[in-house]
């Protein structure tokens, strides 16, 4: 992978053998700092990062053939070195999330009950035996 970025970097800001000695670096030097930037995030595997920094290197490059800093020609094939450089990245993979997810079922509360308990009765106020009195 390594290779590839060193090789896109060069064709990226070399201007893929225009002829011209100037290169798309030397014309819009923002160019050139965001190659290295690409290049230091892509060897610590920073593929996101890199992707990002990619997309600015075109949105760059768009921009200054816009306002006639970069030409057509050089302005083109950076553009397409960055978008080879983006698809050949490994995909991103989703991490896991750290923070939990919330439980689809709600604890259960316990209510207060409004039933009253039996209340004992009170000694003497029960049945009576009737009996023969002696």
């Amino acid at each position: 992978m390594r290779r590839a970025v060193l090789a896109a970097g060069v064709l990226l800001l070399a201007g893929c053998g225009n002829g011209s000695a100037t290169t798309a670096a030397d014309q819009v030097p923002a160019l050139g700092s965001a190659l290295t930037k690409v290049d230091t995030l892509m060897a610590a595997h920073h593929w996101n990062k890199a992707r990002a920094e990619l997309r600015r290197i075109i949105s760059e490059a768009d921009a200054a053939r816009d306002d006639g800093d970069l030409d057509e020609i050089a302005a083109d094939r950076v553009v397409a070195s960055a978008q080879r450089l983006l698809a050949a990245l490994p995909t991103p993979v989703a991490t896991p999330s750290a923070t939990p997810t919330p439980s689809t079922s709600a604890p259960k509360v316990t209510q207060p009950t409004t039933q009253k308990a039996p209340q004992p009765k009170p000694a003497g106020k029960g049945k009576k035996h009737k009996g023969k009195k002696h």
